[in-house]
């Protein structure tokens, strides 16, 4: 038997309800969330529609888009890893979602990591599990994706003593209280999540609290309070200036008493757009596609009133005329001293072979053109006076 979590109408937790985690009421609980989900959509100004979901054991992931941006979302996968017990079981572990919009990529990771104070080593291997075995039904891993966002109970506590965190709590000096978190120390010894990104923590710690109060924990084990409860995201490396994820708002939300975490929730801004690759010459890698933003949803088109232009007359430019008839060519006389070359007598065709044109004219005599017409054989430069072609070699081996 588990205490079954139910909020009330004041937002406070309800101890009275018990009842068996089994089938039936898992599936019950996961109902009662997707409707209290939409119910909340409602009161939202654009209307959103249900995209998909995915469970394991206590984690559930709920993706909602808005309704208008529905045409435009594919190759929508989601998946599932356990890293728990034995490394493998799904009392620890991650739920994910993935899709695409406007060929940009989005994939959600929902973790529930290793607990315990000091099980440091244990919380980054069961990151680096959920990261290297995820494996969407296109192939696709977790790193493969354009944006990511990796949030859940993170397990991550704070190194100072019990006293130091409730003097920080009570001074509201949270500045002071991040620097012995844990999951920051770890992110900056480059142990995990290698180029995510966080916003500041100006808030109060998500864990560990009494049911139903802002007190921390008072039993036995008197837990430090600690940012357990963390969302953190990722773009990938490169030189396009539009890609880009703008963190709105981070906060915890201390009027939600349900739990003894207390729920923490992130606004984004996020480009997408659609990517267009330069070709590239046959032989050679592709180049790094371009992504070409979409407007914002507060873009809005205005018309503006253009000056007169300088002068109302059009440039004529004056092309120079052409000469209305070409000059005439003199001929050139051929000169006196132009060498002559004599012609050949020993061909053996007996035929006499001219080696230049002005030997031609100046030997043969007009009346030889009319034989040439008549006869062509007998001009001196036709083909069957040049040099018969030599026999072909026969003689091959």
């Amino acid at each position: 038997m588990k205490i079954q979590e139910r909020i009330n109408g004041n937002g406070h937790f309800e101890e009275d309800v018990y009842e068996p985690l089994d089938h039936t009421a898992k599936k019950r609980i996961v109902a009662h969330w997707k409707t209290s989900i939409e119910k909340s959509l409602e009161d939202l100004p654009e209307q959103y529609s249900y995209l998909n979901a995915t469970k394991l054991f206590g984690l559930a992931l709920f993706v909602y888009t808005k309704t208008k941006l529905r045409p435009e979302i594919t190759e929508l996968f989601t998946e599932k890893c356990g890293v728990g017990i034995m490394g493998s079981m799904a009392n620890k572990g991650a739920v994910t979602l993935r899709m695409v919009i406007n060929e940009t990529s989005l994939c959600f990771v929902a973790c529930h990591l290793a607990a315990g104070e000091s099980n440091i080593d244990d919380r980054n291997e069961d990151f680096h599990r959920i990261i290297t075995r995820v494996r969407f039904q296109n192939g696709k891993h977790i790193n493969d994706h354009d944006r990511l966002f990796f949030f859940g109970d993170m397990n991550y506590r704070l190194t100072c003593s019990r006293s130091m965190a409730q003097e920080f709590f009570d001074n509201s000096q949270w500045s002071e209280m991040r620097k012995y978190d844990q999951l920051t120390a770890e992110k900056v010894a480059g142990k995990i999540f290698p180029g995510y990104k966080e916003g500041e923590l100006n808030f109060p710690p998500s864990y560990k609290y009494d049911l139903g109060s802002l007190t921390f924990d008072t039993s036995d084990k008197q837990r430090v309070p600690s940012y357990c409860d963390r969302i953190l995201w990722k773009i990938p490396d490169g030189p396009n200036p539009y890609q880009y994820i703008n963190l709105l708002d981070y906060r915890c939300h201390t009027n939600v008493l349900a739990s003894d975490h207390l729920p923490v929730s992130a606004v984004f801004q996020v480009q997408v757009g659609k990517l267009i690759r330069p070709l590239s010459p046959r032989g050679t890698q592709h180049q790094p596609a371009i992504l070409l933003p979409q407007p914002p949803s507060n873009f809005v088109l205005r018309k503006v009133s253009l000056p007169p232009p300088v002068t109302s007359t059009p440039t004529v430019f004056a092309l120079p005329s052409a000469p209305s008839s070409p000059a005439p060519v003199s001929p050139t006389p051929v000169s006196s001293s132009f060498p002559v070359t004599k012609p050949h007598t020993n061909h053996p065709s007996g035929s006499k072979i001219v080696t230049t044109r002005a030997a031609c004219l100046q030997d043969q005599p007009e009346s030889r053109d009319s034989e040439i017409l008549r006869d062509p054989k007998s001009n001196p430069l036709s083909t069957a006076a040049r040099r018969p072609r030599p026999p072909p070699f026969c003689n091959r081996p």
